[in-house]
């Protein structure tokens, strides 16, 4: 893979190969055609990617050292590192998406998924984790336990709450008939 392109609506990837060849696919993306060079990669890959980016992340944070943020800010522990790095993969394979993430100063990394249908927080330290989840229109969520142990049922309920699947409202009314007969319902 030699590119990676991000959009708001999703990850493409292209070889040299395919752009050599100059091969143009479509890639139907949340109702919109989305003109791509090359070959468009598979959800899965797509999230595997996502998530060793989001890895990579994680590893610069163990670079921070004290004071960090000029206020103060403690750097973040090996241990923390190895937690988040092993909740990120855990949710992530669970169904959530890549999310936005960052130090926090008492030594905590915090990960955070946000659309207009919910939001949900993850914070984990060394020894433990905190998580908070609500949709648009609920009560809120919380719970917390050992940092080594994030249960991928949150992975699950983010993906469901706040990545809900899209669903189509697209409405037919031309019907075209073999025949030739074009017939218009309104």
């Amino acid at each position: 893979m030699d590119s990676v392109a991000l959009t708001t609506f999703s990850m493409t990837a292209r070889s040299a190969e395919a752009t050599r060849i100059g091969q143009a696919i479509e890639e139907r993306v949340i109702g919109r055609d989305m003109q791509t060079d090359g070959p468009v990669l598979g959800e899965a890959i797509l999230s595997r990617v996502e998530e060793v980016t989001a890895l990579q992340m994680i590893d610069e944070l163990g670079k921070l050292g004290a004071d960090w943020d000029g206020y103060g800010g403690l750097p973040i522990d090996k241990l923390t590192i190895a937690n988040s790095s092993e909740a990120l993969v855990r949710l992530m394979r669970s169904g959530a998406r890549g999310p936005d993430i960052a130090p926090n100063p008492n030594g905590t990394i915090s990960f955070e998924w946000m659309t207009v249908h919910g939001s949900a927080h993850l914070e984990v330290g060394m020894t433990r984790y905190s998580f908070f989840l609500q949709a648009a229109s609920a009560r809120p969520f919380v719970t917390d336990g050992p940092a080594g142990h994030v249960p991928t049922e949150l992975g699950t309920a983010i993906a469901a709450i706040v990545f809900p699947p899209v669903r189509s409202v697209a409405a037919i009314h031309r019907l075209i008939y073999t025949a030739g007969h074009d017939r218009t319902y309104r």
